[in-house]
């Protein structure tokens, strides 16, 4: 710095640059070391495929119905025209599991009962994105268009509510009915 009263521009910018770039190293530093720990924590697919045996508790059924209408058949002070397009179906069994998972949601209505012994799988990950420092000398358009953020598969704890995409129906230790969603 100068002996001046009021420090030149160009010593004030040098200044806050370093101390930027010192920044800027240690969020990579950081960012570098969260990623490496996140990596070290990653599983594939299916290694977060889960079986889940459990009791049925109670079973309740839905079917909801759906309609469309058409943006070019839309009437203004009348009633507009509707198409059904089917019906959905689901399944909400409480369960009792060991775990924190205490209902279990399936799409369809598989015949199950209060008493059921079942196997449920459930996708027992989610996805986590890495850290990435991004320098304020990155064009814009890069930053905001750039390639996407790289994301690992991790692991979670149950919910209370689940959504597994197979449920095994048994009787005697043995499978007598498989249900896909």
């Amino acid at each position: 710095m100068s002996d001046q009263k009021y420090p030149l521009l160009t010593e004030v910018n040098l200044d806050e640059e370093i101390g930027v770039a010192t920044w800027i190293e240690e969020e990579r530093k950081e960012a570098e070391r969260y990623n490496a720990e996140l990596r070290t924590r990653a599983k594939t697919k299916e290694e977060l495929m889960v079986l889940l045996e459990c009791r049925v508790l109670s079973v309740e059924g839905y079917i909801a119905q759906s309609s469309f209408t058409p943006h070019s058949e839309l009437r203004i002070g009348g009633t507009s025209p509707s198409y059904k397009t089917g019906d959905s179906s689901s399944l909400e069994l409480a369960v009792e599991s060991g775990t924190a998972v205490k209902h279990l949601h399936f799409k369809g209505l598989p015949p199950l009962e209060k008493g059921d012994t079942i196997r449920a799988y459930i996708f027992k990950g989610k996805e986590e994105y890495e850290r990435v420092i991004i320098s304020e000398r990155v064009p814009f358009i890069l930053r905001r268009f750039g390639p996407r953020t790289p994301t690992v598969l991790v692991e979670r704890e149950f919910e209370e509510n689940e959504q597994p995409f197979k449920i095994e129906k048994i009787r005697n230790g043995e499978v007598v009915a498989t249900y896909h969603q």
